[in-house]
């Protein structure tokens, strides 16, 4: 029908000491029109995983279901910015997308667990996450040991003159936490 396929039956993804393989084989089409299916990709590093599904339509129409699990966010990081200082932890998303590369709309979760910094535990953030008209709402919640330490909740326009509109509560933030990440506190 003057479309191509490509099915890759092995795929490594190898930069230093971090190596993701495909978990079966990677099919991607292209069909007559020049829509591009992303029919599996399907990737993994030891408990991490990647997936990708979705269309990218020749006149920019967009449609993606992306699942990350459990992706250590200190080595993967380090993997391409090797001097970064970034918290430890892990990251799973589940994002689904639509609309327009030009004007993306999206719904989703967003899990960090195991944070830390520097060896000081900092507990947990959830988010949901919606986008859409060049604009992302967020509900974030940073817990610790059972307890809300702060809430997020709000939005911040994606275009370049874009406004921010957020209400932030830290009922119960114990600023010691804060230590390792800003050096100039001492004491708290």
């Amino acid at each position: 029908n003057g479309g191509q396929q490509i099915t890759l039956d092995r795929l490594r993804l190898q930069l230093r000491d971090l190596a993701w393989e495909n978990d079966g084989p990677v099919e991607v089409a292209r069909n007559a029109q020049g829509d591009v299916d992303i029919r599996r990709f399907n990737l993994r590093s030891g408990a991490q995983r990647l997936s990708v599904t979705g269309r990218l339509g020749q006149g920019g129409a967009l449609g993606a279901d992306v699942r990350v699990q459990q992706v250590q966010i200190g080595p993967n990081v380090r993997a391409v910015m090797p001097d970064a200082t970034v918290p430890e932890g892990r990251l799973s998303l589940d994002m689904t997308l639509g609309g327009t590369i030009q004007q993306p709309q999206g719904k989703g979760t967003l899990q960090l667990t195991s944070l830390a910094w520097q060896h000081h535990d900092l507990g947990e953030m959830r988010a949901t996450l919606e986008l859409a008209n060049q604009t992302a709402r967020t509900d974030l919640r940073w817990s610790a040991q059972g307890r809300e330490l702060l809430q997020g909740q709000g939005t911040v326009g994606l275009s370049a003159d874009g406004a921010i509109a957020m209400q932030i509560r830290a009922a119960s933030l114990p600023l010691d936490m804060l230590q390792g990440m800003v050096p100039g506190v001492t004491h708290s």
